[in-house]
């Protein structure tokens, strides 16, 4: 079965989930070609079929050569492709454009499933699966539901009459998408994400508690990742006499915001922010914690919680979107209202007060189900019934 995998660039450091589900269906005997949108520019074991040329000068130059190699390569492609995007209404400049962008995947002629690993680079290529007799998947995920709709209303209209299949990582994610327009009938499939277990070393003593007792967060600094709350948390805490050590692992966007935010709440003394981390270093960063704390706003699913979880860290996590079914309540962890920075605060605390027994079993729990339930065999299999059944 011939699969092609649709993403904007190649996978980045925290995306490893996508790694792990290319390389897993390869490994169970998919022909799997991944299409970018953006050039991958790193080295890396997975092979891309990156788009052409678009910047000047080698765009100008390439246009017209590949517009005329695919026209004589794959002459019915191209005929089909047209008149479904004429039926849409598009203007000739357009269509040609459309037609030089996705080339690449043109090219390659049909397949059974082409796939879009994010719903919103699907937005203007509706009409690609149809042209190369192939059936449309698309992934749902945080960013394409929880958000872009709100500044682009109706944005998948199109997409949602030409979908054979949903795949979703979490149930809230699959409402949100009902509400803005997917029609029940659509054919849906929930796959949670997975990790790599091998890669994981459980805690010694899962539950103890070091002093001052060791807290975790890591995600794109990034407003939608909510730890303006938590360090304001760490402020609560400090202000009640807690001792304790905060490190927040990642970069981007907000980064000055949250170093003016330690400044600014004097947290200088007991809140680190530790950058970019490379993955496998992360996992000893986990090991020498005790409380892992995600205080997102919006969440897709979250692989570092799973991550989390699994090395026996005592876990706290918003409920947002997809993190309500990431932890179990009171089970495998905490969950707290989001932007609640008194809650997560009051959870510390209770944590630190609970009986070593109790924490021992929240966090052995944790990693039996993280074991159990988020690993990378039941991914793939999950997967492989996606494109089968």
């Amino acid at each position: 079965m011939k699969i092609g995998l649709c993403l904007s660039s190649a996978p980045g450091y925290s995306e490893t989930f996508i790694r792990s589900k290319i390389k897993g269906l390869i490994q169970a005997g998919f022909d799997v070609q991944v299409f970018l949108f953006n050039k991958a520019l790193s080295k890396d074991d997975i092979q891309y079929c990156n788009p052409f040329p678009l910047t000047y000068p080698w765009g100008f130059f390439c246009i017209p050569i590949v517009l005329l190699y695919l026209i004589l390569r794959q002459p019915i492609i191209v005929k089909r492709f047209f008149k479904l995007e004429q039926a849409d209404k598009k203007k000739l400049h357009q269509i040609l454009k459309s037609l030089y962008i996705n080339a690449h995947i043109l090219l390659q002629g049909k397949l059974d499933w082409l796939h879009f690993g994010f719903a919103t680079i699907a937005i203007g290529r509706e009409n690609i699966a149809a042209a190369i007799d192939s059936k449309l998947a698309v992934s749902l995920r945080g960013f394409d539901i929880g958000l872009y709709p709100l500044t682009h209303p109706g944005c998948y209209e199109k997409l949602w009459t030409r979908v054979h299949k949903v795949h979703t990582i979490s149930d809230d994610l699959l409402q949100l998408a009902l509400e803005n327009g997917l029609s029940k009938n659509t054919p849906i499939q929930k796959i949670r994400p997975a990790i790599g277990i091998q890669l994981i070393v459980p805690k010694s003593i899962p539950g103890e508690l070091q002093n001052p007792v060791r807290i975790l967060s890591i995600g794109r600094l990034e407003w939608k990742k909510g730890f303006i709350y938590s360090l304001q948390a760490m402020h609560v805490l400090k202000q009640r006499g807690v001792k304790f050590n905060y490190s927040i692992i990642g970069s981007g966007s907000v980064d000055l915001e949250l170093l003016h935010t330690v400044r600014d709440l004097k947290l200088e003394d007991s809140v680190s922010l530790l950058g970019k981390v490379p993955h496998e270093e992360i996992f000893n960063k986990l090991n020498q914690s005790d409380i892992y704390i995600q205080p997102s706003v919006q969440e897709g699913f979250c692989n570092a919680l799973l991550e989390a979880q699994g090395t026996g860290l005592l876990c706290i996590a918003t409920n947002a979107e997809g993190l309500s079914e990431n932890i179990i309540n009171g089970h495998t962890g905490w969950i707290v209202p989001k932007r609640d920075y008194t809650a997560i605060a009051d959870k510390v605390e209770e944590i630190m007060a609970m009986g070593w027994e109790k924490r021992t079993q929240i966090a052995q729990t944790a990693i039996s189900r993280v074991v159990k339930e988020f690993n990378l065999d039941r991914l793939i299999l999950e997967f492989k019934s996606f494109y089968t059944k």
